[in-house]
């Protein structure tokens, strides 16, 4: 093939710009209708992954545009933080109707109806506090800003760019997921485990970036890592709703709540078994310093991953 005609790896920047696109979209989705759990959802996580792709990104820029992005990113940061509030509140409210529901046929009553009530109350209040923030505030112009920066610095030797960039920022994630493995086994809280979770995220958001930015298929990781990661949102979810339930409420909300504390209980002794599992820690270390590079042989992957070929004799 001439070498005008190859491929080209798209690098960062239209990995970043392609990010900044759905981001927008799905904004802007929401705006229109409020009610979309979904489209909240992906914003999220757009805006998440939008984040770390900045950090990469920055260190492929001179000090002064640095500065720019740097001040774009914490921007954008706290928009990220608002839309995780807002949704942590949706996800509360599912979490506490669900509980109660199967808290026993007592539950149907009138006065059962107060937590959820309260919940729907402070959902609804940040959901319309969101909705006029994303009206009012600049983000579709930072959006656009960072895919318009992300298709300039496309231009050029963009992927040996990207490729020491992501070297960095692999080093300083599998620097922090490590910290945060260790405090958090040395004195489990609901702060450590969460802290944990978002260093866990951020490996696997910058794996499929770098994934995305060299043109391979995307790889997060074993399953056991996703396991993990999953079983500690569902510890953060119970924690959010056990820290909003006020007690002393009818009989019904307290065996609601009972339930969850039950649940919460045997979920955060797996989670402690889990992180305490020698074998486990050796595949965190290693999916922490190996981010980005594509699954080891014998290791299912937890996003999408290219099929096994299957050897042929060839006689």
């Amino acid at each position: 093939m001439p070498p005008s005609r190859v491929r080209r790896p798209p690098g960062i920047g239209r990995a970043l710009a392609r990010r900044a696109r759905r981001a927008r979209d799905q904004a802007l989705a929401w705006v229109k209708d409020p009610g979309d759990a979904e489209a909240l959802h992906r914003l999220h996580q757009e805006l998440r992954r939008m984040r770390v792709g900045l950090a990469v990104q920055k260190r492929t820029l001179p000090p002064d545009r640095a500065r720019q992005i740097a001040r774009l990113s914490s921007r954008l940061g706290a928009l990220t933080r608002a839309v995780g509030e807002t949704r942590d509140r949706d996800v509360t409210f599912a979490v506490a109707g669900r509980a109660l529901r199967r808290a026993g046929p007592a539950d149907r009553r009138p006065g059962n109806a107060r937590v959820l009530r309260l919940l729907k109350r402070d959902g609804d209040a940040r959901r319309r506090a969101l909705r006029r923030r994303l009206r009012a505030a600049p983000w579709a112009s930072w959006i656009s800003r960072t895919a318009e920066e992300a298709k300039r610095e496309s231009a050029g030797p963009a992927p040996a760019r990207s490729a020491a960039a992501f070297e960095k920022e692999r080093a300083r994630r599998a620097r922090r997921l490590r910290q945060r493995l260790r405090e958090a086994r040395r004195a489990p809280s609901v702060g450590r485990w969460h802290r944990l979770r978002q260093a866990i995220r951020a490996v696997r958001t910058l794996r499929s970036l770098e994934g995305e930015a060299a043109g391979r298929v995307p790889d997060g990781g074993p399953n056991s890592i996703l396991r993990l990661q999953r079983r500690l949102g569902r510890l953060h979810d119970l924690d959010r709703t056990l820290a909003v339930w006020p007690e002393g409420g009818p009989s019904s909300e307290e065996a609601g709540r009972a339930r969850l504390v039950a649940r919460r209980r045997a979920l955060a002794d797996a989670v402690a078994r889990a992180a305490a599992d020698p074998s486990l820690r050796r595949r965190l270390r290693r999916f922490a310093n190996d981010a980005g590079r594509p699954a080891r042989t014998g290791e299912r992957s937890g996003m999408a991953a290219r099929p096994r070929q299957r050897r042929v004799n060839p006689r």
